[in-house]
């Protein structure tokens, strides 16, 4: 029986919870004396209260959350007439709704109201409540020349892909700004868009021509740039000589001016903290709940959600999800857990003078919060190749039809695949080498290969056998379980 790309493994899920009770303990040898709290909660040295902050990371998770749901809702806003879409959509009009929201920052972001909604309500209205002044989404992207590169040359052609016209796209700021261009371009021209799977059904404004699905991508793409690739690049920059002061190299002995809560070394590694998007008290929550129901709790009782302490984000979520699937058992989130825990444990430990070996320590539990992030982002690839092959491929089951749905549910998983692929070209502390990032890119394609009219069916039988072998690249790069790779039809593992 063929599993969908999102279905539920009850069993993996029930296996991975138990396992993953561990992550609110530490695992610590016996001769550590670091005293590494069960949650994400640590005192101030500088006045009474908290000394957590990360208000402006909180934010940008909810703002992607508030930007993707608006893409994927484009079609019903149209259809339904709803402000600027009264009359009609015209070209122009989802560009003048994106930007602004791309572009905000400082205080007229914290003056827009968040979108995002929850059940019971959330404390927070808009995005001041979360952060007094959050830079734009936009900035986040410049510059990023490594990952820039990386991206010209592992999508050179990411343009005619997502149906721009334009000159090759080299940089991933370049590339969001194509996105909203083509999403433009799309909802303006719906009306005599067909799927190329079922020419008389409607092809969603968020799937370009050649069927990458610009949703899909637009989501994994924010969220690998912005969240990963800050915690990487800069948050957790910091070598051996620490000559630069920057990341966890930061001084630590000095509160911040502002409310003077917090150092910069702490400051920094709570905001990776806050990108990798885990509640403060993550640890004590019940994971199968969190892989299958909502991914918030009011764990303080008080009858509202507080964005900034119980909601869990993307990247935490994939985390749970990704060793809720594993045949083979992972603890992906129970590892970044600990190393985020132990890491600001050590921060306090340390208190205004951190010595070499307690900057060494630091570098330990930030080489294992990356790489278990890494490790989730690749272990996401590999779910949503699985997911590409599952849509696409008949592999035997005599009931496949592609049709429309097919169409549209291949175009969602491979641009997810493709999405987070790049994001692994984000980080400079990357397991995975340039080579082999290329390699995946070329086997990944510039596009799905759908089986449409145009397309032969050699065509496709080698795409899919290209996304096996891209998967089995990642399970060798990051030793993976062959378990957790799935099989031809993409079933089974992640």
């Amino acid at each position: 029986m063929r599993t969908a790309p999102n279905s539920l493994n009850i069993a993996a899920a029930a296996a991975a919870a138990a396992l993953l009770l561990a992550a609110g303990c530490t695992r610590a040898p016996a001769s550590d004396d670091l005293v590494v709290p069960e949650h994400y909660e640590f005192q101030s040295r500088f006045v009474d209260g908290s000394g957590v902050e990360h208000g402006e990371a909180t934010a940008h998770h909810v703002l992607i959350k508030d930007i993707v749901d608006l893409v994927g809702s484009l079609d019903h806003l149209v259809d339904a007439k709803t402000p600027p879409f009264d009359d009609g959509a015209s070209a122009g009009e989802v560009s003048a709704l994106l930007r602004p929201l791309l572009d905000r920052e400082g205080s007229v972001l914290a003056a827009a109201k968040i979108a995002l909604t929850t059940t019971p309500r959330a404390v927070q209205k808009t995005y001041g409540d979360l952060a007094g002044s959050a830079r734009s989404l936009m900035t986040m992207l410049q510059p990023r020349p490594d990952a820039d590169a990386r991206l010209a040359e592992t999508w050179p052609a990411a343009a005619a892909a997502i149906g721009t016209n334009g000159a090759q796209i080299t940089s991933v700021a370049a590339l969001v700004d194509a996105l909203v261009n083509a999403l433009d371009a799309n909802v303006a021209a719906r009306d005599s868009r067909a799927s190329p799977a079922e020419p008389a059904v409607a092809l969603p404004s968020y799937i370009s021509d050649s069927g990458v699905d610009l949703h899909a991508l637009l989501a994994s793409l924010l969220v690998g740039a912005v969240a990963y690739g800050e915690a990487a690049v800069n948050l957790l920059a910091g070598e051996a000589s620490c000559a630069d002061q920057k990341g966890i190299c930061a001084d630590n002995s000095a509160a911040l001016a502002g409310d003077g809560r917090y150092t910069q070394l702490e400051h920094n590694w709570d905001a990776a903290f806050g990108y990798f998007g885990a509640a403060a008290r993550f640890g004590v929550l019940a994971r199968t709940a969190l892989r299958f129901g909502p991914t918030f709790a009011d764990q303080s009782a008080d009858g509202a959600i507080d964005l900034l302490r119980e909601y869990n984000y993307t990247p935490v979520v994939d985390a749970v999800r990704r060793d809720a699937d594993s045949e083979s058992p992972t603890q992906l989130a129970a590892d970044a857990w600990l190393a985020l825990r132990r890491g600001r444990a050590l921060i306090v430990r340390a208190a205004a003078q951190p010595g070499a070996a307690d900057r060494d320590a630091l570098r330990v539990e930030r080489d294992n919060l990356l790489g278990a992030w890494e490790r989730v982002i690749a272990a996401t690839v590999v779910h949503h190749i699985n997911g590409a092959l599952g849509a696409s491929c008949p592999c035997g089951d005599s009931k496949f039809v592609y049709g429309a749905p097919g169409f549209n549910e291949h175009a969602a998983a491979w641009s997810a695949a493709k999405g987070y692929a790049l994001a692994l070209g984000f980080s400079p502390r990357a397991r995975i080498g340039d080579a082999k990032l290329v390699e995946l890119h070329r086997l990944l394609g510039d596009a799905p290969k759908h089986r449409v009219p145009g397309v032969s069916d050699a065509e496709v039988t080698r795409y899919e056998q290209d996304l096996r072998t891209a998967r089995s690249l990642l399970g060798e790069a990051y030793g993976f379980a062959i378990e957790n790779l799935g099989d031809e039809a993409g079933d089974g593992g992640w």
